[in-house]
């Protein structure tokens, strides 16, 4: 059985995506702090290049992608978490996603600044209901009082069952399931604009069945192992691809080797655009961790990423930096802009 433990930079990792505007290559620390996240992974400098890559810089093709601000969106969503809290998990956490930044929306928070402006809302509605069916008069009555708990108990019992796992089995917030208010879905053809950001297309997949505390791998730490912990984002001209590599060295490799890093070292990839696929090929090189693969439960020493691409696309940029590979994936128009920007 593997053993791990949930690392503090770990979790300040999971914090969202974040935008490459403000990165150059020779201050990839200095970028990593405006996503919110400080990995532990050493940084890798040198950057390869692959058959269908422009020939300019990861940040040079970024800078040329047309891009959208709404900053009115980001303040009208900041003064409505305690709506937005109402929508659907999954809704909340690509809303969260999208937005990137921790203080504008969390759907923890969202969720619940919801659940108590709800125990404290339908109290009140059902005050107005019931002034509607005995006259403003009940206000003043004993009869009010009954309408005031019954609504308490509805705010408590939803409230309740929405965050369950974390109230009934202690599971950290990221791995709660956040459940919306009654009212949510229709308030979800509405995410879109509140992002103000491209549309997520996929989020990372990090499963809430199984067993969580030490002696049992990290969820997330399990996706990355797979090469399944990845975002893609539509830019409209181009996909924005976030790919994280594995981090952590398995405990259960430690406690044999205790000259091994708990850092886990880099993995040596493989990058393919074919037929509107995007194939990510990552492998385990460091033979001192090497040999644990297979002997350890979900410890692959390689992984397959295929990832297929709804739009045609002509050509790519990456970079590699702290255990996360970022891949421009070009579009037709925006393909030709960079070649020929080059070749001027």
């Amino acid at each position: 059985m593997e053993e791990t433990d949930n690392k503090a930079e770990d979790k300040s990792a999971e914090e969202g995506t974040s935008s490459p505007e403000a990165t150059t290559q020779g201050s990839v620390e200095e970028a990593l702090s405006k996503t919110g996240g400080t990995t532990p992974a050493s940084v890798s400098m040198e950057q390869r290049t692959f058959p269908g890559e422009v020939p300019m810089t990861f940040q040079e093709t970024w800078e040329r992608i047309p891009r959208k601000e709404h900053r009115g969106a980001s303040i009208l969503t900041l003064l409505l978490q305690p709506i937005l809290g109402a929508l659907p998990n999954q809704v909340k956490k690509d809303l969260e996603a999208t937005v990137g930044n921790r203080i504008v929306f969390t759907a923890a928070a969202a969720t619940g600044l919801n659940i108590m402006l709800n125990l404290f809302g339908y109290p009140v509605l059902l005050m107005l209901v019931a002034i509607g069916l005995h006259g403003v008069d009940v206000v003043f009555s004993q009869k009010i009082n009954g309408f005031i708990l019954l609504g308490f108990f509805i705010g408590f019992s939803e409230g309740f069952y929405r965050i369950k796992e974390g109230i009934l089995r202690a599971r950290p917030v990221e791995e709660m399931v956040l459940r919306g208010s009654f009212y949510g879905g229709p308030l979800s053809v509405l995410a879109p604009w509140f992002a103000g950001r491209p549309k997520l297309l996929r989020n990372i997949p990090v499963p809430v069945e199984g067993f969580y505390g030490k002696g049992f791998v990290d969820k997330r730490e399990r996706e990355r192992r797979y090469g399944n912990a990845y975002t893609i984002e539509d830019l409209g001209r181009a996909y924005h691809l976030r790919l994280e590599f594995p981090r952590w060295v398995p405990e259960i490799a430690l406690l044999a080797n205790s000259d091994l890093p708990s850092e886990m070292p880099d993995y040596d990839y493989d990058l393919t655009l074919k037929d509107d696929h995007f194939i990510v090929k990552g492998k385990l090189t460091d033979e001192r961790v090497r040999r644990f693969c297979g002997g350890v439960g979900s410890f692959p020493g390689e992984f397959t990423t295929v990832i297929p691409l709804e739009e045609t696309v002509e050509g790519f940029s990456h970079r590699f930096a702290n255990k996360l590979l970022e891949v421009l994936l070009l579009k037709g128009k925006s393909y030709g802009e960079s070649v020929g920007a080059e070749q001027n």
